[in-house]
């Protein structure tokens, strides 16, 4: 019995497998391939710049076949990547402003 409890006991302390992506898991992503997935959105950067490593913290996106208005959304510091919380809450706001939906976004980001 104690052989069993432990057992079980040891696969209660295993990490769960990881949710799908429609699941509302989402993986991280790296800062330039979120500026690439937006640009293929239709919507231009301000920033000017191409050299990811020199742009701002802080880029405004404009949607080019539209009159909505811009978004702006943060670099991560120090580490350029988007984690799937603030990846997820990213995508929640494009949702609310532009009616992008998730599946929307992960298919122009080539997922």
């Amino acid at each position: 019995m104690a052989h069993s409890s432990r057992g079980s006991l040891r696969n209660n302390c295993m990490a769960p497998e990881q949710p799908k992506k429609n699941e509302g898991y989402y993986s991280p992503m790296r800062w330039d391939r979120f500026i690439k997935t937006m640009r293929v959105l239709g919507f231009k950067d301000m920033s000017n710049q191409d050299d990811w490593e020199m742009m701002p913290s802080c880029i405004r996106f404009i949607p080019v076949d539209s009159d909505s208005t811009p978004i702006s959304f943060y670099k991560p510091y120090p580490n350029p990547t988007l984690w799937p919380s603030l990846l997820e809450h990213y995508i929640k706001r494009m949702s609310q402003h532009y009616d992008i939906s998730a599946d929307q976004f992960f298919d122009a980001a080539g997922r």
